[in-house]
């Protein structure tokens, strides 16, 4: 028997506004004409909505024996925060200056959340005994 594990994926909206300021190494020299190392980084704010964004639940049954068996209930809800979260970012580029309006640039970025998105609270319990709750909560960066 081959076990497939329940994959969950969720996402906030995607959107973000982002500020961001970036500094050249090296100094300003008028041959480079922008080509260089440039170091950035930045503050953003993420607008959430607070929605409900899935709901799960899960009820089974566990035979202990012929003659008894216990009734497990598993409850999965996830939302969305109802509060705007923010965002660091840090850079580096390399701008390499091909032509006048052409450049070829490579990038590394890196983001961190400055609180959570989303939200999964778990719920479970067997037979009728009160239930035991966790929650869930991520702290994104990419």
């Amino acid at each position: 028997m081959v076990e497939v594990p329940l994959v969950f994926r969720y996402v906030n909206s995607g959107n973000s506004l982002m500020l961001r300021g970036k500094v050249r190494l090296g100094g300003q020299s008028k041959t480079s004409s922008g080509t260089g190392l440039w170091l950035s980084g930045g503050f953003g704010i993420v607008p959430n909505k607070g929605q409900s964004l899935d709901s799960l639940s899960l009820r089974g049954v566990i035979l202990r024996g012929r003659t008894s068996a216990d009734t497990v209930r598993l409850m999965i809800d996830t939302y969305q925060n109802k509060r705007w979260l923010g965002m660091a970012e840090v850079g580096a580029e390399y701008v390499i200056r091909i032509r006048k309006q052409t450049e070829r640039i490579m990038s590394l970025r890196w983001y961190r959340a400055l609180g959570y998105s989303l939200r999964t609270d778990v719920s479970y319990a067997i037979n009728r005994a009160d239930p035991t709750v966790a929650t869930l909560r991520n702290g994104g960066n990419g």
